[in-house]
């Protein structure tokens, strides 16, 4: 069975995240407030669902994915959801500098999924 974290540094996200894992008796996933990665050992997850939070910043945000690297085993996959509007190009090729590879995997009312692979 698989395991799922989840983390937000919103006090309240996290709140209405365990609610929401509890109505759907989800027992497979764990919830903590706190900031990104910062708690996660190396090597650790098999893949990242992340949107990260642009408004935060370039610096927060590449922090993220710095962790997010650290944190994904070889052969994981970080899938990424960021609005075209807000950077989703540019990010696009920071993490093909990053990573090695990144992909446009979808585009759609003007958001993009991006995956790399470690």
């Amino acid at each position: 069975m698989s395991q799922v974290f989840c983390c937000d540094i919103n006090a309240r996200a996290t709140q209405l995240t365990q609610l929401n894992l509890r109505e759907h008796n989800l027992t497979n996933a764990s919830v903590w407030c706190g900031d990104g990665f910062s708690a996660a050992r190396a090597s650790f997850f098999d893949a990242i669902l992340f949107n990260p939070p642009i408004r935060a910043g370039n610096v927060v945000i590449q922090k993220l994915f710095d962790d997010a690297l650290r944190t994904l085993q070889i052969g994981g996959k970080i899938w990424i959801v960021l609005r075209t509007a807000q950077g989703a190009k540019s990010w696009a090729k920071k993490l093909e500098s990053q990573f090695g590879n990144c992909e446009t995997v979808a585009i759609e009312s003007g958001y993009r999924v991006l995956v790399c692979v470690r």
